[in-house]
């Protein structure tokens, strides 16, 4: 039993008053409850994401404090690398806080970011080698030298490339910030066998536009001065390789009123805050996107003369390819009925050429992710959104045809 210290005559803690909004976007640790408390009330409609910070303190700044210096460096916590302020007093890393002078970011940092010190001065962080003394699995280990370390890998390899077997040489790293350097390693070794963290990340989708546009990097819509955006499994509000950049552009363009659909296999934040959301079955991404290339095809609501000057097939060709992809073959497979997939194709090609796609990183994390991702990025440029609109898919000031 717990006892009762709360009387009548007890004074209650008042709640704290809520900082006042700032223009610049800094994110801490109240703001994430905040969006979560926002998105969830976000189901009927557009929620409100207020992200604010602490009001500047008016009380004489210590002596340490004094002496802290804000160094601006790139924050290393995710892909996004955000530019990013730490404040260093006697060699020490105290905070890390946005920097405003980045165009991407803005001056905001997520929670990721902040956490940056934690990982440097985390007591269990590797500093040096460490050799295994027991069986696998047993959690024995004894530290060795730098130089004893590079001795038994230079053995090692050299007994592998000696036995003419070089590719038995695996190279596995997190996220790759030296590709030539390793590139070259590896290269000269003789071996193919080269991993990392984008293998399990977001391999699908660079490869997927790579060999559709030729371009290989993730989503890089006009977010801001969009009207319509589809997305496709994306989570943007909570994690995505463009975080903060992207959620700062999509929040502006919902405040001037865009729409956001979205087709996600569960309701995450980003389905709450959107203005539409379909719970489709895993995997079939790709085949909504199809079928509403299907419908501004057939309906010739395409930009033509785009299409038969920038497209490989001509627009027709096109056409013919993807009449065999009807929105009553995606509702089989999705779930999204097929009334649906129709109207919003065509509400996608009133847009144009402020509509564009976001899927990264949902749509490409299935088997078929590869598959799914190419026929977003070939609908979406079969839409009007071309890839060269000012707000389209991809990149502006649009060059002069071939």
């Amino acid at each position: 039993m717990t006892a009762n210290t709360t009387g009548p005559d007890t004074e209650q803690p008042k709640p704290e008053p809520a900082p006042a909004a700032s223009e610049s976007w800094e994110l801490g640790r109240r703001d994430l409850l905040r969006i979560g408390t926002a998105a969830g009330a976000a189901l009927a409609g557009l929620g409100t994401i207020e992200i604010v910070r602490d009001q500047q303190s008016t009380a004489p700044v210590p002596e340490a404090a004094a002496k802290t210096k804000a160094i601006p460096s790139m924050c290393q916590m995710c892909t996004t690398a955000c530019g990013i302020i730490g404040h260093v007093a006697d060699g020490r890393l105290l905070k890390i806080t946005g920097n405003p002078e980045d165009p991407n970011s803005q001056g905001a940092v997520c929670g990721k970011g902040v956490a940056g010190p934690s990982v440097l001065y985390d007591p269990f962080r590797l500093l040096y080698p460490l050799k295994r003394v027991g069986e696998r699995g047993s959690g024995k280990w004894r530290r060795i030298s730098w130089e004893e370390a590079y001795s038994e890998i230079a053995d090692r390899l050299q007994e592998i490339r000696e036995r003419g077997r070089p590719e038995e040489f695996a190279f596995q790293q997190g996220r790759n910030r030296s590709t030539d350097i390793i590139a070259r390693f590896l290269n000269a070794y003789g071996t193919p066998s080269h991993f990392n963290h984008r293998a399990l990340c977001s391999a699908n989708r660079r490869a997927a536009i790579a060999t559709t546009i030729g371009e290989s990097d993730w989503d890089l819509g006009d977010f801001e001065n969009t009207q319509y955006v589809l997305n496709f499994g994306c989570n943007w509000a909570e994690a995505h390789q463009g975080h903060i950049p992207v959620a700062i552009r999509m929040m502006r363009a919902r405040e001037r009123g865009a729409k956001l659909v979205t087709f996600e296999t569960r309701l995450s934040n980003t389905a709450a805050l959107s203005d539409e959301w379909f719970c489709v079955k895993p995997g079939t991404d790709g085949l909504i996107a199809l079928a509403m290339a299907n419908v501004i095809c057939r309906e010739r609501l395409w930009d033509r003369k785009w299409l038969d000057a920038w497209s490989n097939h001509p627009a027709e060709e096109i056409a013919e390819h993807v009449a065999q992809y009807t929105p009553e073959w995606a509702e089989r497979e999705s779930g999204v009925p097929a009334e649906t997939i129709v109207r919003i194709a065509r509400e996608f090609a009133a847009a144009a050429p402020r509509c564009t796609t976001i899927c990264n990183r949902g749509s490409q994390s299935h088997r078929n992710g590869y598959y799914n991702d190419r026929a977003i990025t070939r609908s979406t440029c079969t839409m009007p959104t071309a890839p060269c609109s000012p707000s389209g898919c991809r990149r502006s000031p649009t060059p002069t045809p071939p």
